[in-house]
């Protein structure tokens, strides 16, 4: 885990992406956001990685940007997020089969819980989850 804090602290601010990373004793789940080249080239980077596997990816288009790219890489643990009072439903999300769906409410919750966490790198409003948006189109 330290590892792969350590390269987005290097890599991702390059790209003017920001993200967020839950993790519990069963899953990681990340979400990144920046602008589309930078988003393209970080993909390319963590999909040949192999500390990144398996891996589910999904992309759609945020309505908003929550997080500054300051934030390269924020983290968030399951009893933050109980303390947060978002455990459950991020457990429920992370137990799940992958579907396209479940992946976009993931990258939600874990925007939302970094936006909860580091409120200093919070753009704009304040955070809270977003307008509904389309369905992610899945990469890989």
């Amino acid at each position: 885990m330290f590892d792969v804090l350590r390269s987005a602290e290097r890599r991702n601010p390059g790209f003017g992406c920001a993200g967020a990373l839950y993790w519990d004793a069963h899953s990681y789940i990340q979400a990144l956001e920046g602008p589309r080249d930078g988003l393209r080239t970080l993909a390319a980077a963590i999909l040949s990685d192999r500390r990144h596997t398996p891996l589910c990816w999904a992309y759609r288009p945020a309505p908003r940007r929550r997080l500054s790219p300051d934030l390269p890489l924020g983290v968030i643990d399951a009893t933050e997020a109980a303390a947060m009072g978002l455990g459950r439903d991020i457990r429920q999300v992370s137990e799940a089969p992958a579907d396209d769906r479940l992946l976009g409410a993931a990258a939600e919750l874990v925007l939302e819980l970094a936006c909860r966490k580091y409120p200093a790198m919070a753009l704009g409003a304040p955070c809270g989850r977003s307008d509904p948006s389309p369905a992610p189109a899945r990469v890989a």
